[in-house]
């Protein structure tokens, strides 16, 4: 500062209120501009999402609108709706990435970057991380049956009564201890609140990454964040999950 002639400088006092001033705006921002940039992120997974969407509707109409399986042929080494288990991941087996033009990147989500979890399968690069809804989808992986005693089919886009509101796919993960080891996995599954005859299911795999919301890709191509809508949050430290309290309308039909 200048008093006349006379040059004078900040005093200790003053420095420190500056600083004072100074943090507290930091941390009024900080926050903010993290959840922005999660906002980002959750803009470009629904943009993912979306993109899965179109590849969805081709490949329905080149295959029937019969969905495709969650692993084919059902015997280990198969290929699953992502590719192998090898290293390196082998895609070409994978019948719905012939229909995306980023081909297997169209199954990350920027907000579970690799590094945060330890991949499912024994592989050592990105498959997905998002879940496929093969409960309802591709019913035979669980074992469902039909009253005739028999696997349950594959599903028909044209089988589903309300298209806009099931998952196709979803944000997911998967929290457990195998050997006492407590890891987080991607899941490569979307499973559902109730198992059927083996009762509730008490380990989610939707995963509410986006400033607790869900991303979710539902059988009519449409994409959209969802929250709890009544269901439970099980795992509240890695925000899993489930989008409603039964399995209709979002994991079944």
């Amino acid at each position: 500062m200048l008093r006349g002639t006379e040059q004078i400088g900040f005093s200790l006092l003053e420095l420190l209120v500056v600083i004072a001033v100074i943090a507290m705006l930091a941390g009024t921002l900080l926050p903010s501009l993290a959840a922005a940039k999660e906002l980002a992120r959750s803009t470009k997974c629904l943009g993912n999402l979306r993109s899965l969407g179109v590849s969805m509707a081709m490949y329905h109409a080149a295959n029937r609108q019969v969905f495709w399986p969650y692993q084919w042929p059902r015997t280990k080494g198969g290929s699953y709706f992502w590719g192998t288990t090898t290293v390196p991941v082998d895609t070409s087996g994978a019948p719905l990435l012939g229909y995306c033009d980023a081909g297997l990147e169209t199954l990350w989500c920027p907000s579970m970057l690799w590094g945060d979890y330890v991949p499912q399968g024994g592989v050592e690069e990105a498959t997905t991380t998002y879940g496929y809804n093969a409960w309802c989808l591709d019913p035979a992986v669980w074992g469902r049956t039909g009253g005739d005693g028999k696997a349950m089919s594959i599903k028909r886009a044209t089988e589903l009564k309300n298209p806009g509101s099931l998952f196709v796919f979803a944000d997911s993960g998967m929290f457990w201890k195998p050997g006492g080891v407590a890891i987080f996995q991607n899941s490569t599954s979307l499973d559902p609140v109730n198992l059927g005859a083996w009762g509730p299911n008490t380990t989610a795999t939707t995963h509410f990454r986006h400033l607790g919301k869900a991303n979710a890709l539902t059988a009519d191509g449409a994409a959209a964040s969802y929250g709890l809508e009544g269901g439970k949050m099980l795992d509240a430290e890695h925000q899993l999950g489930f989008v409603g309290a039964e399995n209709v309308p979002h994991y079944d039909q």
